[in-house]
């Protein structure tokens, strides 16, 4: 799959992530990736192989993995709630399952406040 990758070794320099409670982001636990429609065979056995039970769509728009990939029917079957009216829920391989969640829905850009029309922000607010 495309630009797969644990979060844990993302960071710059390959430094541990801190989590809010001072912990470090454990390797194996999140991982992110590019496009999962066009997942290969072997792809798809990686995946298996990590054993991932919850998959999480963050884009905005259902259609934008692409309803036939097979990483959806094989791995992460739609949840009950997108299935079809009246049809049964997909059954859900090991526990795994697919979310969408839209974070950017409706998220539009705010206006400039008066401070920043007459560029009197104090610098040490800018970032």
């Amino acid at each position: 799959v495309a630009n797969f990758r644990d979060v844990a070794d993302s960071s710059p320099g390959n430094h541990p992530i801190r989590c809010r409670n001072g912990k470090v982001l454990r390797r194996g636990m999140l991982f992110r990736s590019g496009h999962f429609a066009a997942a290969t065979k072997e792809d798809l056995a990686v995946l298996q192989a990590l054993q991932l039970r919850t998959y999480v769509d963050l884009r905005e728009g259902r259609d934008f993995e692409g309803a036939d990939a097979e990483v959806h029917h094989v791995l992460f079957p739609p949840s009950p709630s997108t299935t079809a009216r009246g049809a049964p829920p997909a059954p859900v391989p090991a526990g795994g399952r697919r979310l969408w969640c839209p974070v950017t829905k409706d998220l539009r850009l705010r206006g400039s406040t008066a401070d920043e029309k007459l560029n009197a922000v104090p610098e040490s607010d800018r970032k």
